[in-house]
Formats: structure tokens, sequence, C-alpha cells
């Protein structure tokens, strides 16, 4: 009975961490996966035209649009996905 227990807390404990092991692959995973996607599209703000700024962004189609000032972003939050899209054209040149 003592070895079976061994072996069952010797195969749980083995378990245990291949699951802890796989899970801190999945954080680096997504921790690179969100870099990826807040790097901005444009260099310059679709509204106004002037350096957009890497730290003022917002999503949209899965890209991110950067902007100038918070004023600006405010305004694309606001707008609805019709319009999103094609400020998104505007930034990205498509």
């Amino acid at each position: 009975m003592k070895n079976t227990m061994r072996t069952l807390v010797a195969s749980l404990a083995l378990v245990a961490a291949a699951g802890l092991a796989a899970c801190a692959n999945h954080e680096k995973t997504a921790a690179a996966d969100t870099k990826m996607e807040t790097k901005a599209v444009n260099t310059k703000c679709p509204f106004s035209g002037g350096e957009a700024k890497q730290e003022i962004t917002s999503t949209c189609h899965g890209q991110t649009v950067a902007f100038c000032c918070g004023g600006c972003k405010a305004k694309f939050d606001k707008m609805d996905h019709a319009k999103q899209h094609e400020v998104m054209a505007k930034a990205t040149g498509h």
C-alpha cells in the first residue's frame, strides 16, 4: 500500500509540474502576442496628421492605431465600427 501511495504521489507531482511548465509557456507566448499587438500601424495621427504617440492608442479589427492626443483617441472611440474602419484605412494608407 505504501508503494502504491508513493507512486500515486510521485505521478501527481509530475503531472502538476508539467501543467505549471505549460502554463508558464502560455503566459510567455501571450505576453509576446500582446507586445506585437500593441505596435501601432501608423506614425501620423489619422485626424490631425500630427505625430502619433505610441502610448495613445485604440484597437480596431485586431490592429492598433495611434493618435496625437487623447482628444483624437476619444473621437475614434466614440465612432461606430464602420467609421473606425474608414479611419484605420486612412491610417494604414489602404
